[in-house]
Parts: structure tokens; sequence; C-alpha cells
């Protein structure tokens, strides 16, 4: 069986501070990871960077931070439209 097509990473992520709807976020990483990669879609909104109903990404995130609910202390983004990196 193709259990791939079944995965969605964005499932939960739909969330804001005021309304949880799973308060997670798109994760990519090895099991039992130190470090995860996820999009940002809006700087502006802290913690909670990623949305799913975003019409842009700004970037790709290296974070550790499991929940929009617990922040992370720095994080490196790396912006590919301007073609730099931010830590």
């Amino acid at each position: 069986m193709d259990y791939i097509k079944y995965v969605n990473i964005k499932q939960g992520s739909q969330s804001v501070h005021r309304f949880s709807q799973g308060n997670t976020l798109p994760l990519v990483q090895k099991p039992f990871g130190f470090a995860a990669f996820s999009l940002q879609t809006d700087t502006s909104r802290g913690s909670w960077y990623y949305h799913p109903l975003d019409r842009s990404v700004e970037g790709i995130r290296l974070t550790r931070q499991p929940s929009p609910w617990i922040s992370d202390h720095s994080v490196i983004l790396n912006l590919h439209r301007l073609n730099m990196v931010l830590v």
C-alpha cells in the first residue's frame, strides 16, 4: 500500500493565537532530530510564522520550535528570493 499519499505535513497548522486548530507547524526532520525545516510565510506573526492560507513563502526556516506556543530562541532563515541567509 502506498501510504505517502495520506501524508499531509500541513495538518493542524491552520491556527491563530486566538483559536487553535491543532497548533502544529509543518516540520520536516529525521526521527528524533535536533532541528527541523519549515516554511515561513509571515515574519510579523512571531512564533506563528507559518499559516497554510498565506499566498507566498518568505523563506525556509531551520528551527527547534515544536509548536507555535513554544517560541524558539534562535533560527536560521534562508530567504530564497533575496539570495541571502539571516541568523
